[in-house]
């Protein structure tokens, strides 16, 4: 008896030794699923952080290229500017526009200055056309002397005997008709005169027949010039001192005299400008 209770004993130990066997080997096995699901788990995750960093290495190796597009749109420091400039400038306000009434007198005077001014513009014109005209020769002029024309005095064949009274006087013999050789004598003769200071002392007889010719000492004309023998080339210029003829301008040659041969004569007798 007792040996089968020993026997029982020892098989309940036995079956209680392979329990607790299969029980460790199963708790064994488990914690070994347990372990591999997490290692699988910690490599999964481990990986995907690894392919996660990648990207982010890869993404910050090669940055991606951002389009820019151009617009027409003015650029933002422009637009500041454009506003500083636009706050800088002081408003200028237009003034408030008044009636302006209208002005009778000042109308008028306005008026009556323009038609001054259309006058004076006329007169202008007048003096100088006659100046010019003055100053051409043209068939007006054949009768006509220059000298006098320009208030050089004039003498007549009675009027002589007085002209040449004086300390020194001087007369210019034209002929009856001038050509416009002579004219521009005339002209050249009447700068020598204002030159020297001759205008009250200065005469012109013009040749009419009236008295004589120049040619004859006997006739009136020449009894009044005082002339010793005829003079036989005109123009010419007396000069006389005291009233006695003292010399006058001839040439040797056929030329007309000159303004030239005047002053040549003043030289000779110590007239001075």
């Amino acid at each position: 008896m007792l040996y089968f209770i020993h026997k029982g004993c020892d098989d309940i130990m036995k079956e209680e030794k392979n329990s607790t066997k299969k029980k460790t080997t199963t708790i064994k096995k488990g914690n070994t699923n347990l372990k591999s699901t997490a290692a699988k788990k910690k490599t999964a995750g481990a990986t995907k952080r690894v392919s996660s960093s990648k990207k982010t290495t890869t993404e910050r190796k090669t940055p991606t290229k951002k389009k820019v597009v151009s617009s027409p749109v003015v650029k933002s420091e422009e637009k500041d500017k454009v506003v500083e400039e636009v706050v800088k400038k002081p408003v200028v306000k237009e003034p408030e526009k008044s009636e302006v009434l209208f002005d009778s007198r000042q109308f008028a005077l306005r008026i009556f200055a323009l038609i001054l001014a259309a006058i004076l513009v006329v007169v202008l014109l007048v003096v100088y056309f006659f100046q010019v005209k003055n100053n051409t020769y043209s068939v007006d002029w054949e009768k006509k002397s220059y000298l006098v024309e320009n208030d050089i005095a004039s003498t007549n064949c009675d009027g002589v005997s007085n002209a040449i009274l004086g300390d020194f006087n001087f007369v210019f013999v034209r002929p009856e008709e001038s050509n416009e050789d002579e004219f521009n004598l005339e002209k050249k003769l009447l700068k020598v005169i204002k030159e020297y200071n001759l205008e009250g002392n200065f005469y012109v007889y013009t040749l009419d027949n009236t008295c004589g010719v120049i040619t004859d000492p006997y006739s009136v004309l020449g009894q009044n010039l005082k002339i010793d023998e005829g003079i036989e080339k005109v123009p010419t210029i007396l000069y006389y001192k005291d009233g006695k003829l003292v010399d006058y301008v001839q040439r040797d040659d056929e030329q007309m005299m000159s303004d030239a041969d005047f002053v040549k004569l003043l030289d000779i007798y110590e007239f001075e400008k």
